[in-house]
């Protein structure tokens, strides 16, 4: 079966959605639209870029280009100080199994490097149709109110999704949807590693939100919890092993997601003592300054990964893997519950505080620790029972 879809198809999209602009009466209907069609214009300019990307760089010095990457962050550190405690939160809590962790990563590297996937041990490879069977099969058993969201729109997915070698830097897979003409579209990596299973039903858990709650994807000022409708299901079908594969691989697909979020958690963790010693040395990126930051253990590479990582973007994924955390401990215990919470949170409007509504229902990140710890001992134990390496 082909998949594709392309600037073409955002034209289109863009094209009705201009015919009902101008049938409308209804003023905020009509403003409705025409922020759809802007961010039309916003896809298609970026579809261009892709096909005809620019050969000139702007080469910034150095420094400069640190001390207006630091000042960005201090901002941040002010704004979003609450999303930030949560990070910090999560980055000191799994500090605890940092040795359990140099356990681990010391038993992969007698088989892997850090940019294998654990089809090196198993052979497993998962074709594109196999992995959408599974994602359908998935989403049918995991809440039937979702999962007539989720039928409705896996009968576009010819049209609405395609396979490219490069999404974006950091990035193997991104969706959008366009309410009115109810068009979405799924962008992912080609691979046949077992990771695009979960990338599918990722994606799917994304474009489900979407379609219920369009407003809330466009105009919901908290960006920390976009990732929960993604990650909760997709937490859940490693769980409940959708396509009873070998259990070491899919712990290691649990176990990679993890050490991701906490790499990051250290990135936005440190930022406070980037902005001090900054502030200290008169806002300067001088020599002094990188001394400084050698002392905190970070070199000139880790530290310019350090101050790319925002709050905005990795921050959104790791309070929202925290968040899904507690609803998987909760799911473990009482499926029922789970959904309704889950189904509640993807419903709220965008007027209203996602986050009250998920502290009315549990303390974010109060079972962090016994998830993570036991996602971490899982694995090991399956690493074990596989009889691949020497644990």
């Amino acid at each position: 079966m082909e998949y594709n879809w392309g600037i073409k198809d955002l034209k289109e999209a863009k094209e009705k959605l201009k015919i009902i602009l101008k049938k409308e009466k209804n003023k905020n209907t009509k403003n409705y639209i025409k922020s759809l069609i802007k961010r039309l214009n916003d896809y298609i300019a970026e579809e261009e870029l892709s096909l005809h990307p620019s050969q000139e760089k702007i080469s910034v010095p150095e420094e400069v280009a640190y001390d207006q990457t630091l000042a960005n962050i201090e901002y941040d550190l002010s704004s979003c100080h609450e999303y930030y405690s949560l990070v910090s939160f999560f980055a000191h809590t799994t500090d605890a199994m940092q040795d359990k962790i140099e356990e681990i990563e010391s038993i992969l590297s007698q088989r892997l490097t850090p940019d294998d996937g654990y089809s090196k041990i198993t052979g497993a490879t998962i074709t594109n149709e196999k992995a959408l069977s599974l994602t359908s099969q998935f989403y049918n058993g995991f809440s039937p109110e979702l999962s007539l969201v989720f039928q409705n729109a896996f009968a576009q997915r010819n049209s609405s999704i395609r396979f490219v070698d490069n999404v974006e830097e950091d990035c193997v897979a991104n969706s959008t949807y366009i309410d009115i003409v109810k068009r979405y579209f799924i962008s992912i990596t080609k691979t046949d590693d077992l990771s695009k299973l979960y990338t599918f039903i990722h994606e799917y858990g994304h474009v489900i939100s979407y379609i219920l709650n369009p407003k809330s994807m466009y105009f919901s000022s908290e960006f920390a919890f976009d990732e929960v409708a993604s990650l909760f299901p997709e937490l859940v079908a490693q769980y409940e092993n959708i396509g009873n594969y070998d259990k070491a691989q899919v712990a290691f697909e649990s176990y990679v997601t993890f050490i991701l979020y906490r790499n990051k958690a250290i990135n936005l963790d440190a930022h406070r003592y980037f902005i001090k010693l900054w502030n200290d040395n008169n806002r300067n990126t001088d020599d002094t300054y990188m001394e400084k930051i050698k002392e905190l253990e970070f070199d000139e590479e880790t530290f310019t990964d350090a101050i790319e990582t925002v709050i905005d973007d990795e921050g959104t994924y790791i309070i929202s893997y925290m968040v899904a955390l507690e609803l998987l401990h909760i799911y473990k215990q009482d499926k029922q519950r789970a959904l309704e919470i889950f189904e509640r949170f993807l419903k709220t409007p965008y007027t209203e505080s996602l986050r009250a509504y998920l502290e009315s229902e549990f303390t974010i990140g109060s079972h962090l620790q016994e998830e993570t710890e036991y996602l971490i001992d899982n694995f090991k134990k399956e690493l074990k029972k596989s009889g691949e390496f020497h644990v």
